[in-house]
């Protein structure tokens, strides 16, 4: 039976070339910071939070920034959408938009919070403050404080952070674009409010196996509270958590045998 090793710290830089999904499409992308630098040199472009998402009407620049950034999904016309069985309430308050766009809550604050880029509004169009939607957004997915901690981290970091429930963990992490290239890592979140995912010998095979199969390498992300409790401001619940990063692999005995004895 092969174990697993885990080592911690940050996450190394990738030994192997990056997997290009087609090569013929690539094209060079601008990094975080310099996305970042833009989107603040631009007015901001207004969301309605609705139904767990954040959803906007983005022009065509808009557009092309969230789709630099791989940030939220496009969506079709609310005529596809009525077909596609999505809820009364959201097709009522995008009737007549051509485009949509439909951000995960950990993408809007960020871009709301991190960048400054996104006002995001009520029902009434009323816009909501960051402190106000730090509370709305927990109430509404009791996950969201430790998901969104790891996923500010990583995007600070220079990653570009997806949603990882395709292959069991919370998220994804990319080199660039994930319409050119796959993702490198999934990431597992560990920290108290979260169920345990990598508790037992069972779980930890079974996510090592799958992510083995993938060709992904494994992430455990700890939180560690420095102190206090967790705040009602966002920068102050940021600055009071440490990141631990855990890479675990499958350990295999060829790779591992001793040499020869002479």
């Amino acid at each position: 039976m092969e174990d697993d090793e885990v080592a911690s710290g940050s996450i190394p830089a990738p030994s192997i070339p990056v997997k290009w999904k087609n090569k013929k499409l690539a094209r060079p992308s601008s990094g975080m910071a310099e996305l970042v630098q833009e989107m603040q040199e631009t007015l901001p472009v207004v969301g309605i939070f609705h139904c767990g998402f954040v959803w906007l009407e983005p022009s065509e620049d808009e557009v092309e920034l969230l789709e630099r950034g791989a940030f939220g999904k496009p969506l079709p016309h609310a005529e596809i959408l009525r077909r596609q069985a999505y809820p009364e309430e959201v097709l009522r308050s995008i009737e007549r938009r051509s485009f949509i766009a439909q951000l995960e809550l950990e993408e809007a604050f960020f871009l709301a919070y991190a960048v400054g880029w996104l006002h995001i509004k009520d029902s009434q169009g009323v816009r909501i403050p960051a402190t106000e939607l730090w509370r709305l957004f927990q109430e509404c997915r009791p996950t969201f404080l430790p998901l969104y901690t790891a996923y500010h981290h990583f995007r600070c970091s220079g990653w570009v952070v997806k949603n990882g429930v395709q292959f069991g963990a919370d998220w994804v992490l990319y080199r660039g674009h994930p319409g050119e290239i796959h993702s490198e890592y999934c990431v597992i979140v560990a920290a108290e409010g979260l169920p345990p995912r990598l508790d037992t010998w069972v779980d930890l095979h079974s996510e090592t196996r799958l992510c083995r199969q993938v060709v992904k390498g494994l992430i455990q992300v700890n939180l560690i509270q420095d102190r206090g409790t967790a705040s009602a401001d966002p920068t102050e619940h940021l600055a009071s958590f440490s990141i631990e990063e855990i890479q675990i692999k499958r350990w295999q005995p060829e790779r591992h045998r001793e040499g020869p004895q002479e």
